[in-house]
């Protein structure tokens, strides 16, 4: 190695020894902080919601580049990607928590301000929880495991196939078993039907689909495998009491009135 070498060595290691020497430990998000979110999540802690504002505060990211707008933005993808991995370890299946991500990212605008930057890391939480508590719930109120392990797998291969259409006979199939004693077993631990339950867990990613993607109607029932548009719109009125652009009008409608308050 050359002597312009060895100097551009040194002059690199003491740079990053003087910016670890002059940054704040308790400013920004460390290990605690991520297991502390992570045993919220995990726990389904009513404070989550404020442990989620006090860490993915703008203030509390480290400093990642000069410019202020990409440091918003640059902290907007490093909060998406602490709060995908904490759901995933809580249990959410990749498939899903990977699309949640997915569409943040593609709807993140590369002009938001320091406000729109807080509420789109409330949003991305919100949409993570609210997909989770939405499914059956897999530990009573002590805690304790309520699934079996089969209908755990049975309910993991829906949200892994979520976009195509899933059939009683082809999980019982990939899990050896007989679509009768599974369909037995699905009801009586989760208390809904096979069937339902995939309706349900289709139209909860639907909605976040309406609500954070450009997708049309059209778009979004091919991509979760209904077989038309008014099957569709028919089931979604079904599972949430509104048509899918009624659903739009009610929850932009809501969120606007909370923000005027």
């Amino acid at each position: 190695m050359s002597k312009v070498q060895n100097e551009n060595t040194k002059l690199d290691a003491l740079s990053v020894y003087n910016f670890i020497q002059a940054k704040d430990p308790h400013r920004d998000i460390g290990f605690a902080d991520e297991m502390r979110l992570r045993t919220a999540i995990i726990n389904n802690d009513p404070r989550t919601p404020e442990i989620v504002l006090e860490l993915f505060n703008p203030d509390r990211m480290g400093e990642m580049s000069k410019d202020p707008q990409k440091q918003l933005i640059f902290g907007c993808v490093a909060s998406l990607t602490l709060i995908t991995r904490n759901f995933i370890y809580a249990g959410m299946p990749e498939a899903i928590a990977f699309a949640i991500s997915d569409m943040y990212l593609q709807n993140l605008d590369f002009d938001i301000t320091r406000e729109e930057a807080v509420e789109w890391n409330f949003q991305a939480y919100s949409t993570f929880a609210s997909l989770r508590n939405a499914g059956a719930s897999e530990v009573d109120q002590a805690g304790n495991p309520k699934l079996s392990r089969l209908v755990r797998r049975a309910i993991n291969y829906i949200h892994k196939y979520l976009y195509t259409n899933i059939t009683l006979k082809d999980v019982a199939s990939s899990l050896y078993v007989t679509p009768d004693y599974l369909s037995h077993l699905f009801r009586t631990e989760t208390g809904v039907t096979f069937s339902r339950f995939v309706r349900k867990q289709k139209i909860e990613m639907a909605k976040i689909m309406l609500l954070n993607s450009s997708s049309s109607l059209a778009e979004i029932s091919n991509s979760l495998s209904f077989c038309s548009q008014s099957y569709f719109t028919k089931v979604f009125h079904e599972e949430t009491g509104f048509t899918p652009n009624e659903y739009i009008e009610n929850t932009r409608g809501s969120q606007t009135g909370s923000d005027a308050d």
